[in-house]
């Protein structure tokens, strides 16, 4: 893989699936889809997610250290004005999923926006998504809001055929004197 200089690389092998993730990196679009495809692709189809991908200011992407094989990814918009960063969407292959990818991937967003002075970090999750508001929880992140279908004002018309359409925006306060 041939990655920028623009990028940092965190070896991660407390995992079960030792990692190294990028940040910022020249990402293939094909390995930052083959993750996120498969887990978003209903709700946003390839061209939204494709838009996503070209539209956002920082990526983290987690590759298997023996493969090669990215196996999570972070997209993340920020947002200067509030000194904020937004995850755009965060997902990690199924069969990679539990073992310790997300949290890593989103303890290294939490620890650049960190050194870069950023006051927090925001998120949206679908209400019922207990798994990822347990992990969210976990690394920092309170629920903020809670937005009766926010995800069907959102997305496509593809939205309105599955998912949880409720959502909490949920935030991880970086600056203790932050009210956000």
């Amino acid at each position: 893989m041939n990655l920028n200089s623009h990028r940092s690389i965190i070896d991660v092998h407390g995992t079960s699936v030792p990692i190294r993730i990028y940040h910022n990196g020249d990402f293939p679009y094909e390995h930052v889809h083959s993750v996120l495809g498969p887990l978003f692709e209903n709700y946003y189809g390839d061209q939204g997610l494709r838009n996503m991908f070209a539209s956002v200011d920082h990526i983290w992407c987690a590759y298997d250290i023996f493969t090669d094989h990215c196996v999570g990814c972070v997209l993340v918009q920020s947002e200067p004005d509030r000194a904020t960063l937004y995850i755009k969407l965060l997902g990690v292959r199924r069969m990679s999923q539990g073992q310790g990818v997300g949290a890593r991937l989103l303890d290294a967003v939490l620890s650049w926006a960190k050194s870069r002075s950023y006051i927090a970090v925001l998120l949206h999750t679908q209400a019922d998504n207990y798994k990822a508001i347990g992990l969210y929880q976990k690394l920092g992140f309170r629920k903020q809001a809670y937005l009766p279908d926010f995800f069907h004002s959102q997305a496509t018309l593809r939205s309105l055929l599955s998912g949880e359409p409720n959502a909490y925006m949920m935030v991880a306060n970086l600056d203790e004197t932050s009210t956000l």
